[in-house]
């Protein structure tokens, strides 16, 4: 798979709102340059680092 022509999962695009798309494809490219094309890997990556852009706006709006 291209990451540059990712097609985001059905079951994160219903589950996620837009601004976290564009996290999941960002991570997911990333991704799957330094794990040399391995999908898995990506797709993994890409779920912890929306999980921690999630829980860091949770926390700012909390605090504020």
């Amino acid at each position: 798979m291209n990451s540059l022509h990712l097609n985001i999962p059905k079951s994160v695009r219903e589950i996620l709102p837009d601004v976290a798309h564009e996290i999941y494809k960002d991570a997911y490219n990333f991704a799957w340059e330094y794990y040399c094309g391995d999908d898995e890997k990506s797709h993994k990556y890409a779920w912890k680092v929306v999980r921690r852009s999630i829980t860091e706006i949770i926390l700012d709006i909390k605090s504020h």
